[in-house]
Protein backbone atom coordinates (compact mmCIF):
# COMPACT_ATOMS: atom_id res chain seq x y z
CA UNK A 1 0.00 0.00 0.00
CA UNK A 2 1.09 3.52 -0.70
CA UNK A 3 1.56 6.22 1.52
CA UNK A 4 -1.49 8.56 2.38
CA UNK A 5 -0.87 12.24 0.96
CA UNK A 6 -3.48 14.93 2.11
CA UNK A 7 -2.56 16.55 -1.66
CA UNK A 8 -4.15 13.51 -2.96
CA UNK A 9 -7.32 13.86 -1.92
CA UNK A 10 -9.49 16.30 -3.89
CA UNK A 11 -11.30 19.09 -2.19
CA UNK A 12 -14.76 17.22 -1.19
CA UNK A 13 -17.75 19.13 -2.83
CA UNK A 14 -21.17 18.77 -0.53
CA UNK A 15 -23.98 17.38 -2.80
CA UNK A 16 -26.73 19.04 -0.16
CA UNK A 17 -25.92 22.96 0.13
CA UNK A 18 -27.72 25.74 2.18
CA UNK A 19 -30.51 28.22 0.62
CA UNK A 20 -27.42 30.89 0.06
CA UNK A 21 -25.13 29.09 -1.82
CA UNK A 22 -27.81 27.04 -3.72
CA UNK A 23 -29.28 30.72 -4.93
CA UNK A 24 -25.76 31.58 -6.20
CA UNK A 25 -24.66 28.31 -7.65
CA UNK A 26 -28.01 28.47 -9.34
CA UNK A 27 -28.59 31.91 -10.25
CA UNK A 28 -31.89 31.20 -9.20
CA UNK A 29 -33.22 33.53 -6.18
CA UNK A 30 -33.89 32.05 -2.61
CA UNK A 31 -37.94 32.29 -2.73
CA UNK A 32 -37.80 30.82 -6.60
CA UNK A 33 -35.87 27.61 -4.65
CA UNK A 34 -38.32 27.29 -1.97
CA UNK A 35 -41.50 27.29 -4.86
CA UNK A 36 -39.53 24.87 -6.87
CA UNK A 37 -38.58 22.40 -4.32
CA UNK A 38 -42.85 23.07 -3.04
CA UNK A 39 -43.83 22.42 -6.46
CA UNK A 40 -45.78 18.83 -7.16
CA UNK A 41 -43.37 17.55 -9.58
CA UNK A 42 -40.57 18.47 -7.26
CA UNK A 43 -38.21 19.07 -10.33
CA UNK A 44 -35.43 20.78 -7.27
CA UNK A 45 -34.93 18.81 -4.07
CA UNK A 46 -35.20 20.97 -1.44
CA UNK A 47 -36.52 21.13 2.48
CA UNK A 48 -36.07 23.14 5.32
CA UNK A 49 -33.31 20.95 7.13
CA UNK A 50 -34.54 19.88 10.92
CA UNK A 51 -31.20 19.85 12.23
CA UNK A 52 -30.11 23.00 11.28
CA UNK A 53 -31.37 26.20 12.92
CA UNK A 54 -31.00 29.80 12.11
CA UNK A 55 -32.87 32.24 14.17
CA UNK A 56 -35.14 29.43 15.42
CA UNK A 57 -36.59 28.37 12.11
CA UNK A 58 -34.89 25.49 10.38
CA UNK A 59 -32.53 26.70 7.40
CA UNK A 60 -33.35 25.61 3.45
CA UNK A 61 -31.27 22.85 1.84
CA UNK A 62 -30.97 21.81 -1.49
CA UNK A 63 -29.81 18.83 -3.91
CA UNK A 64 -26.70 19.89 -5.78
CA UNK A 65 -27.44 17.71 -8.56
CA UNK A 66 -31.06 18.52 -8.74
CA UNK A 67 -30.06 22.04 -9.52
CA UNK A 68 -27.48 20.79 -11.96
CA UNK A 69 -30.69 18.78 -13.74
CA UNK A 70 -32.96 21.35 -13.47
CA UNK A 71 -30.90 23.70 -15.41
CA UNK A 72 -29.65 21.36 -17.65
CA UNK A 73 -33.07 20.68 -18.42
CA UNK A 74 -33.72 24.39 -19.45
CA UNK A 75 -31.02 24.43 -21.54
CA UNK A 76 -32.55 21.45 -23.62
CA UNK A 77 -35.47 23.55 -23.79
CA UNK A 78 -34.28 26.65 -24.85
CA UNK A 79 -32.60 26.21 -28.27
CA UNK A 80 -29.67 28.29 -27.83
CA UNK A 81 -30.04 29.32 -32.44
CA UNK A 82 -33.10 30.42 -31.32
CA UNK A 83 -31.97 32.71 -29.00
CA UNK A 84 -29.22 33.91 -31.25
CA UNK A 85 -31.06 34.46 -34.35
CA UNK A 86 -33.86 36.57 -32.18
CA UNK A 87 -31.15 38.72 -31.15
CA UNK A 88 -29.57 39.33 -34.75
CA UNK A 89 -26.35 37.65 -33.60
CA UNK A 90 -26.12 34.36 -35.68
Amino acid sequence: MGDFALADVKEIEPRWIRIKDAARYSSIGEKRLKSLARAKDNPIVGFPDPTSRRGGKPEWIFDRESLDQYRKMQARVLNPQAVLRRMNLG
